[in-house]
This record gives C-alpha cells, sequence and structure tokens, in this order.
C-alpha cells in the first residue's frame, strides 16, 4: 500500500499542474444515486512516467449499476497506469479504458441483475506539459487556451453526431430526432471497445486519424483543461440553452482558481435545477 501512496499524489506538487474535481447528484426527484465518479492527480507509473490525470465516468444502469460500473472504470485506469511500462501515452490510456471494458463487462454479464452497466469516461492527461485526451461517450474535455477561448476536444459518441460525421445527416436533422441523444458506444456494453483517441481542435469536423496526430497538444500558463461529465454541459427541457454556456465556463476560469471553479460550474448547473448528475474536474497549468 505505501509504494502505491507513493506513486499516487492526490494533491498537486509544486511547479505542476494544479487541479480539483466536484460531483453533485443534480435536483430532479427521481435521480436517487450519484452515479457519476470523478479522479485527479499525478501518477507516477511503472515505467518512469508522471502524469496528472483527470477523469470523469458517468455511470449507465438502474439501481447502483451505474456507479458500481463508473467506479469499476475509474479505479481500473488509474491501477493500470501505475503498474503499466508503456510510455506512449495514447497507446497507455487506450490501453487502460479497455481492461476497464474487460472489468465492467465481466461483472454486467454475470447476472441478470446486473445486466446494462455500463458507463462514459473522459479522460485528460497531461505528461511534461503536453496534453493526450481519450473518451468513449458524452463526457467531454475542453481546452480553454489561455483563460480566454474555449474548444471541445472530444467528440460525442451519440447517434446525432455519428450520422453528422457519416455525412448522413445534417445537424439540424440529426438533432431532431428522437435518438439524437443515444449512446452508440460506451465502457462495459460490449467485449470490445473503440476508444476515440483523437484530440479534436476544429470542433470534430476533422477526421480521427488527423485528430489522433493531435495529441500531445502543447500546453501554456495559463491553460486550462476541464473534463465533464454530460450534465454540465447538456440541452435544458425547454431548449434554452445549456445549463452552462460556454462563455460562462469562459468566465468561471478567468475569475477563478481550480478549487473554485470547479465546484462554481457545478454550482450554476445545481442553480437551474440540472435534471442529471453533474461533475467537473479543473486542470490549470502553472
Amino acid at each position: 500500500m505505501e509504494s502505491v501512496i507513493r506513486k499516487l499524489r492526490t494533491k498537486p506538487k509544486k511547479g505542476s499542474p494544479i487541479f480539483f474535481g466536484y460531483g453533485h447528484i443534480g435536483t430532479a426527484t427521481r435521480i436517487r444515486e450519484y452515479q457519476d465518479r470523478h479522479f485527479c492527480g499525478i501518477l507516477h507509473t511503472q515505467g518512469g512516467v508522471d502524469i496528472t490525470l483527470g477523469i470523469v465516468a458517468d455511470g449507465i444502469g438502474g439501481g447502483n449499476l451505474g456507479q458500481r460500473a463508473a467506479q469499476i472504470t475509474v479505479d481500473s485506469i488509474v491501477d493500470y497506469c501505475l503498474s503499466s511500462s508503456i510510455i506512449n501515452i495514447p497507446e497507455l490510456l487506450g490501453k487502460a479504458v479497455g481492461e476497464a471494458n474487460r472489468k465492467v463487462y465481466v461483472e454486467g454479464t454475470s447476472n441478470s441483475e446486473s445486466d446494462g452497466m455500463c458507463t462514459t469516461v473522459a479522460i485528460a492527461a497531461i505528461v511534461s506539459s503536453r496534453l493526450y485526451v481519450a473518451n468513449v461517450g458524452d463526457s467531454r474535455v475542453y481546452l480553454i487556451r489561455n483563460r480566454k477561448e474555449l474548444i471541445q476536444l472530444t467528440v460525442d459518441h451519440t447517434w446525432a453526431w455519428e450520422h453528422i460525421r457519416d455525412g448522413k445527416l445534417s445537424a439540424k436533422e440529426a438533432f431532431r430526432h428522437p435518438n439524437a441523444g443515444s449512446l452508440v458506444r460506451s465502457v462495459g456494453s460490449d467485449t470490445t471497445i473503440t476508444v476515440d483517441l483523437g484530440l479534436y481542435l476544429k470542433g470534430g469536423q476533422e477526421s480521427g486519424s488527423v485528430a489522433f496526430q493531435q495529441q500531445g497538444l502543447i500546453l501554456k500558463s495559463n491553460d486550462v483543461v476541464l473534463v465533464c461529465s454530460d450534465g454540465l454541459v447538456k440541452p435544458t427541457p425547454l431548449g434554452d440553452g445549456t445549463y452552462v454556456s460556454n462563455k460562462e465556463i469562459v468566465s468561471v476560469v478567468q475569475k477563478c482558481n481550480a478549487e473554485r471553479a470547479a465546484k462554481t460550474l457545478v454550482d450554476i448547473a445545481i442553480g437551474r435545477n440540472v435534471d442529471d448528475n453533474v461533475t467537473a474536474v479543473i486542470i490549470e497549468m502553472p
């Protein structure tokens, strides 16, 4: 246990990125469980790599199945990274999520009571001031460049976005469809998983292969990374925007440190009666 603690820091050290995570169950009366899970910390891997890691998983499934899937996923990714000698970060993240998928799928198919247990996951990993991301589902990673410009670095694996990216439907047509928000990819839903290892700088307009080549983005002083579940940024039921807007994210990050920013963003969504769990992890460059 002591060796694991030495390899895992949950508080920033001097000169490293500063991080904080915060979540809330949401305000809808139908919500009984907080099924999001998150992690932020510094790992020293078996391969000798120091990684500042931010993870958010949004569990899916009745009862406590979603939170169980999310917890397994977060724990498995952290454990895999700690024990791995892989120094190629996209490869490391892809295999870590693959191992999480295996564990969730095995437990989810072990008996009928755990059927349908799965989760989304979004990961931001910073190594030597370079940013790497991975995601499955509709949890997201954003970059707030120089605390001024918001860039969504991941694409959602939903019915609507799959049809838009495949050129089958326009955005207007896709988002009108009843299945628009349905997930087409999640951790634990199948024996194998396709992990999106693209870092998208053009709103998902570029191909996955181009986005993969953009991994290792050099971060600068004042850059901030946000990892969040969809509860933070999903459209409101009234159709009058999202629970927290892009403009508000930038404004909060400009004014607040990591801890206060994470809490403030979640509190804004809560103040608007968000109908889902909501979680935010903030990582700011020193």
